[in-house]
């Protein structure tokens, strides 16, 4: 999962404004029919979890980078996922999965 998220933030971001709005709202319970009150970690587990772009994305405009920084940002994930190298390349930082022995 850490690895799609990575993918993900080479290509876009929230906008911090509603993305501060909205962890504002969670933590004052106005989010949802429960009222909850969310903590830091709550918010924080929530963001690495389906829980978050089923209930949340929606309030969440996405920023799509301009193409030269989604290029470089994805040979960059691609360095620390990837298993082997090229000559002249970074070497690989990804590891082998074993179910493909």
């Amino acid at each position: 999962q850490q690895a799609i998220r990575e993918l993900l933030a080479c290509i876009y971001r929230y906008h911090d404004r509603d993305e501060s709005d909205l962890i504002r709202r969670l933590k004052d319970g106005k989010m949802g029919h429960t009222k909850t009150r969310h903590s830091d970690s709550d918010i924080i587990a929530m963001k690495v979890s389906k829980e978050w772009k089923k209930k949340y994305e929606a309030y969440l405009p996405k920023i799509i980078y301009p193409g030269p920084k989604i290029e470089t940002g994805l040979k960059g994930w691609f360095v620390r996922y990837k298993v082997d190298h090229s000559d002249g390349e970074a070497p690989g930082g990804g590891r082998i999965c074993p179910l493909s022995f």
